[in-house]
């Protein structure tokens, strides 16, 4: 019954435009049920729930000494920091179930999230090319963003799914090669038409970790050609795929908009630029924070990067101890990828993919996306679940 609300939490993962969602309600009632049947927290994660307590420490402290405003008030600012403290126990939970039984959980978690992303990406396209009723449900300013509030998480949600394909194609039949490979292609295309910018440079980074991982892994002259052959047909049937999508008039206009590496909002008065530098001024004179979320109604617009908007909400402490924690996760999920283990491959995806929102959060706010917390856990799991096991 557990491996069943599991796969179903993560199977309506991709339906989160109502807060809520139907994955929050699900996940609550599974933390629930499973921390009372007995899951319990392991040994090895007391870095990591250190550093992920003092940050919500920190979001506690910048409320109690924000000023007040008219447009966020406390209980807006209550409601973020309560967000931010679900989102860190739903690291923990996931954190916990992956640690107790990584092979059988992390199977159950990626076929959900398979499930999730082709639903996902069905919207996306159905919305883009007016194949329903209503279609402007699933888009967003002309792009593509399914169930999701905004393309700019929906095209993210699909990278770490889509290497997951790839990585489970070692050891499959041609039938099964071809069927992972087509619906890798079908991923692509989503991705493609969310034209998020931070979405392509997010992809291109994962990929590169991913194949640099695989390259770095491989043993014999016969593994470097297998790598070296498939990342070759995979690029060229990519290639392919987005030339057939671009020659589409309705995605090669967009595109060329979108493809440009500044837009107006970037470097207009107000813009993203000018509210960055307004963050920085803002991080110099408040140690403590403005308060969660409060850049918006202070600077005028959110800074789109998640470091500032933490430094600038949250405090110099806050940051330190966020930025810390990424940084150990990055650095044992690291070492823990070149370790072969049963779960090797699945667990190279997902490291891959946080690596790539990390690069992104650079030029957008991650810092609510529940499939980053989710692949943070992905790491952590299967990193303290074999360090007990190499130790008993």
């Amino acid at each position: 019954m557990a491996d069943v609300a599991l796969w179903l939490l993560l199977a309506l993962s991709s339906f989160v435009f109502i807060e809520p969602a139907p994955f929050d309600l699900i996940a609550a009632a599974l933390m629930v049920t499973l921390f009372a049947a007995g899951l319990r927290v392991p040994a090895g994660l007391g870095v990591p729930v250190f550093l992920l307590g003092i940050f919500i420490l920190t979001n506690l402290v910048s409320i109690i000494f924000a000023t007040q405003s008219r447009t966020q008030p406390l209980p807006y600012m209550t409601f973020y920091a309560t967000l931010t403290v679900y989102l860190v126990a739903l690291w923990l939970f996931f954190t916990c179930l992956i640690a107790s039984d990584p092979q059988r959980n992390l199977k159950i978690i990626w076929h959900g999230y398979i499930v999730a992303a082709i639903i996902a990406v069905t919207l996306g396209l159905a919305g883009y090319f007016q194949l329903v009723p209503n279609y402007e449900t699933f888009l967003k300013m002309g792009r593509a963003k399914g169930a999701f509030k905004d393309a700019n998480v929906y095209g993210p949600f699909l990278i770490p799914v889509a290497l997951y394909l790839l990585a489970d194609m070692k050891g499959r039949s041609a039938a099964g090669i071809a069927l992972r490979g087509a619906v890798f292609l079908y991923f692509v295309i989503g991705l493609l038409v969310a034209f998020s910018r931070g979405a392509w440079g997010n992809f291109v980074v994962s990929a590169f970790v991913f194949g640099l991982l695989y390259l770095i892994n491989a043993r014999t002259l016969a593994d470097y050609s297998r790598i070296g052959v498939a990342g070759a047909v995979v690029f060229a049937a990519t290639v392919v795929m987005v030339f057939v999508a671009l020659s589409n008039p309705q995605v090669g206009e967009m595109f060329e908009r979108r493809a440009s590496l500044l837009q107006s909002y970037d470097v207009e008065a107000g813009g993203r630029f000018s509210t960055q530098q307004a963050a920085l001024r803002a991080i110099a004179v408040n140690p403590i924070g403005l308060g969660p979320n409060r850049t918006q109604s202070e600077l005028g617009r959110v800074p789109h990067n998640v470091y500032l908007k933490i430094a600038a909400e949250n405090g110099w402490l806050g940051i330190v101890v966020f930025l810390s924690f990424i940084g150990v996760t990055l650095w044992r999920g690291w070492w823990f990828a070149l370790r072969p283990t049963p779960v090797q491959a699945s667990f190279v995806a997902a490291y891959a993919s946080t690596v790539g929102v990390v690069a992104e959060s650079v030029i957008i706010d991650t810092m609510h996306w529940r499939h980053f917390f989710l692949l943070l856990a992905m790491i952590w799991g299967p990193v303290v679940a074999y360090k007990r096991a190499s130790s008993e």
